[in-house]
């Protein structure tokens, strides 16, 4: 932590700059800021990719569906977040001690590329999220 770090009253990062800035001062918690940086700006460029015009899926239009149309579609849609959940909770992301490996311990300065690693486990999950399921038009994590 440099002098002017004390002092820093900045927030998550939404530049390149801020970016760069953040990891020069290093503030007290700085590796949860640039952890969320990180995800801000790969949720972001996601965002842009599924609001693209081109990439939006056209919806089935028409009356109402029988309970035997609607619901195998329902169990593959359940299926579908099931197995998302599952590599949430599965591909170790969440694992305290990657956490701790990246963040390192409180009386040590964190590693920056093994926070930005760390948040590119649960940015690659979103991109993986498929159109059809709907999760893109909800806009679950604007910012």
């Amino acid at each position: 932590m440099t002098d002017d770090a004390a002092g820093y009253v900045g927030s998550v990062p939404r530049s390149r700059e801020e970016n760069r800035r953040l990891v020069e001062l290093r503030p007290p918690a700085w590796g949860y800021m640039l952890y969320a940086g990180a995800l801000l700006e790969g949720v972001q460029a996601l965002d842009r990719q599924y609001r693209a015009p081109e990439a939006r899926t056209t919806h089935r239009q028409g009356g109402a569906v029988s309970a035997t149309e609607a619901l195998p579609f329902v169990s593959r849609q359940m299926a579908v977040l099931s197995a998302i959940c599952s590599r949430i909770d599965g591909e170790g992301f969440l694992d305290p001690r990657a956490a701790d490996a990246a963040f390192g311990p409180a009386d040590e300065s964190g590693d920056v590329e093994g926070i930005r690693a760390l948040a590119a486990g649960p940015v690659a999950v979103y991109e993986d999220m498929p159109d059809d399921v709907g999760l893109a038009d909800l806009g679950l994590f604007r910012c």
